[in-house]
Formats: C-alpha cells, sequence, structure tokens
C-alpha cells in the first residue's frame, strides 16, 4: 500500500467515504448485521490507517468519525449487547471529536472570522493557538486493535441452517421507534432545551445512518 502510494507520489491515501451494500428482502438476522457493519467498517479501517500513521488530513478524521457513527448507529439498533465494546467505540468517537472540533475551528472557521475582520481576541480557543492534541496513539493501542477485530468478527458470523426470515419485518421497527421520537421532538423543538435539541439531532443522525 506504501509502496502505491509512493509511486503515485502521493504522502497520503485519499479520503474513503461510505458504500453501503443493499439488504436482500430474506436472510438471517445475523447476516444482516455483518451486511449493514461491513461497509462501515471499511470506512472506519480505511481512514484509521492513515491517522494512526500520522499521515492524514482533517477530511480522514471526518471520515473516521462517521464510519464510527454508522458503526455505533447499526449496534445501537441491531446489535448484541456489549457495554464495554459500546463505552469504547464511545470514548474512541469522543476523542476523535476533540480532533474534528480543533480541525474545523482552526482551518475553517477561525480564518475566515480573521478574514471578514473579526476583533483579535486575548482568549483564542487552544485549537486556534496550536495543533489539537494527535490522534494517532489512540488509534496505535493495542485497545484499538482489540475493538476492531472484536467488529470485524460480527461482519462474518456462523452460518445459520435456520429458514431465512423477512429482514423488513425484523429490521424497520427500530426505525419506526427512532421516527417516532424524533417527530415528537421536532414538534416541539422551540420549547426544547439545548440538551433536547442537541439529542434530537443525534437521533437525526442515527435514522440517516440507518437507512
Amino acid at each position: 500500500h506504501r509502496g502505491a502510494l509512493l509511486a503515485a507520489g502521493l504522502e497520503q491515501p485519499p479520503p474513503v467515504g461510505w458504500r453501503g451494500d443493499p439488504l436482500p428482502r430474506q436472510g438471517q438476522p445475523a447476516q444482516a448485521l455483518a451486511t449493514m457493519l461491513r461497509p462501515a467498517l471499511d470506512q472506519v479501517l480505511a481512514n484509521a490507517s492513515p491517522v494512526a500513521e500520522g499521515r492524514h488530513g482533517p477530511d480522514h478524521v471526518h471520515q473516521l468519525r462517521v464510519g464510527l457513527r454508522r458503526v455505533r448507529s447499526v449496534l445501537r439498533a441491531y446489535g448484541p449487547p456489549d457495554a464495554p465494546r459500546d463505552a469504547a467505540l464511545a470514548a474512541s468517537f469522543r476523542a476523535l471529536g476533540a480532533a474534528r472540533d480543533a480541525d474545523v475551528l482552526r482551518d475553517t472557521l477561525w480564518p475566515r472570522l480573521a478574514a471578514a475582520g473579526a476583533p483579535a481576541l486575548a482568549d483564542l480557543p487552544a485549537a486556534v493557538r496550536a495543533p489539537a492534541a494527535p490522534v494517532a496513539p489512540l488509534l496505535r493501542a493495542p485497545a484499538w486493535t482489540a475493538l476492531m477485530l472484536a467488529l470485524i468478527a460480527l461482519t462474518e458470523p456462523p452460518a445459520d441452517p435456520a429458514p431465512p426470515q423477512d429482514l423488513r419485518a425484523l429490521l424497520w421497527p427500530p426505525v419506526q421507534r427512532l421516527q417516532r421520537q424524533v417527530r415528537r421532538q421536532a414538534r416541539d423543538f422551540a420549547d426544547l432545551d439545548e440538551a433536547g435539541r442537541h439529542q434530537l439531532r443525534k437521533r437525526l443522525k442515527r435514522l440517516r445512518y440507518l437507512d
């Protein structure tokens, strides 16, 4: 992979987005979970590699976070319960979120404010004054490797001899429940506090990633 990049004159691979696979109408629940998880995990792993090497741009971190959000959305709706796994995913997502926020603030928001003539601020955020803390150590840690291996295992379920099930009937109820929650909060949006509006935003993203 490194040799191919060098031959192409590239310092880093391009960021990788999501490329999903259609679900069949009939199948086994474990196979359906694998079909949903696999492209999201492909997105995570493809972007985690250059970030772990320290050869990445802001979009690699962004796409890595998007992939992790897809993984978390699928597991929350359909995955087997696993509190340690979910806690590890949440911690990784928060750490990458801090790096993403710093990238946007430093490279996008603050330059635009400065170009528009915004006054200098004595208490500039640390993300503007200095680069964000590197996230490469997180992705090189044994705990991250163990987490990725556990997720990869879910994309290769054992064969199930039971008759195939109607996947629409199986997978649709969690989406409907989420839709009802979103409609209820959207109706009362003007009265929601900051935490409620943030929760609505997260639910809308989960709906998008479960589509």
